[in-house]
């Protein structure tokens, strides 16, 4: 909850990517948020699927 305030207190734009799980979405609710699947893996280890989600200001426009 302290990152989610300093956070809402930034001037400018910001990029966080974080753990896609309930309370993360609770906490970070004030702001735009993307989730995004993708693969966990170390070379000599089994490949892990997991949940991201990418977090920024509600009002940051990304251009293509």
């Amino acid at each position: 909850m302290k990152l989610a305030g300093q956070l809402a207190r930034i001037k400018g734009n910001f990029i966080l990517s974080i753990n896609d799980t309930p309370a993360i979405r609770n906490i970070f609710a004030a702001f735009k948020l993307e989730a995004v699947s993708l693969t966990y893996s170390i070379a000599s280890g089994a490949a892990t699927e997991a949940r991201e989600l990418i977090i920024t200001p509600s009002s940051m426009v990304v251009r293509a």
